[in-house]
């Protein structure tokens, strides 16, 4: 019986290393994106939609919504960040969503190439997220190399 659940345990495992090395991957993704978005210039951007409050596994500021202006037609967006972390990881989760409020007017990030490309922070995603991804998959490799030398 033992064995069994070690197997299940280590089968499981293998599926930890591959979910951490996709999560560490994301995240530096987003992060050499987040040098990249630098450059984009600002227009003015209108909340009209408040933020609930994040919950430890939600969405940074769930139901936020702003309109902006490009070439004079408007565009509504959602996105906030470079990738819509789980709050839990993100720094400081309860401050992010209380700068925006609706009918505040906040600064909005466009890609040049594409107006409908806009965000709000355009700032690094943690580095965090990398380190947990690379420290599952780490954990799981040693969980499976356990079991191959022990049982």
């Amino acid at each position: 019986m033992l064995e069994i659940i070690v197997r299940v345990i280590a089968y499981l495992a293998s599926f930890g290393i591959l979910g951490g090395l996709i999560l560490a991957a994301v995240a530096a993704g987003a992060r050499a994106k987040a040098r990249r978005v630098a450059d984009w210039p600002a227009v003015k951007a209108h909340i009209v939609g408040p933020p609930r409050p994040p919950r430890a596994f939600g969405s940074l500021a769930r139901g936020l919504r702003y309109r902006y202006q490009v070439g004079g037609k408007l565009h509504e967006s959602t996105r906030l960040t470079l990738l819509d972390w789980p709050a839990g990881i993100w720094p400081d989760r309860s401050a992010f969503a209380r700068r925006f409020r609706a009918g505040d007017y906040v600064d909005a990030f466009i890609n040049p190439a594409l107006s409908d490309d806009v965000l709000l922070d355009r700032a690094a995603p943690p580095v965090g997220a990398i380190h947990l991804g690379l420290a599952v998959a780490l954990g799981c490799v040693l969980i499976v190399a356990a079991r191959r030398l022990l049982f």
